[in-house]
């Protein structure tokens, strides 16, 4: 899976709040500074035009076997379903 690079870095101050439209950089080292100015609670978000995708990682044989023979079948049936529909 190739890895996506980012469109343009953020600078987040934290406390839940949302990267603001003035702290938006397409310079890595622009937002490094800005971020550096802002001080220690401030850092760098690297930001993509979507959401990278995840490998698919299905059940290991130890999960399975976790599983009770009668809900066996449903595990595998909902294992191969999710694969299906994230694929």
């Amino acid at each position: 899976m190739d890895k996506q690079e980012p469109v343009a870095w953020g600078v987040d101050e934290g406390e839940g709040r949302c990267i603001s439209l003035h702290d938006l950089y397409f310079v890595k080292e622009d937002a490094d500074h800005m971020a550096e100015l802002k001080g220690t609670h401030a850092k760098v978000v690297a930001l993509y035009t979507a959401p990278s995708k995840k490998e698919w990682v299905g059940l290991t044989d130890e999960d399975i076997g976790l599983v009770s023979d009668e809900f066996l079948e449903g595990a595998l049936w909902a294992e191969a379903k999710l694969k299906e529909k994230n694929t």
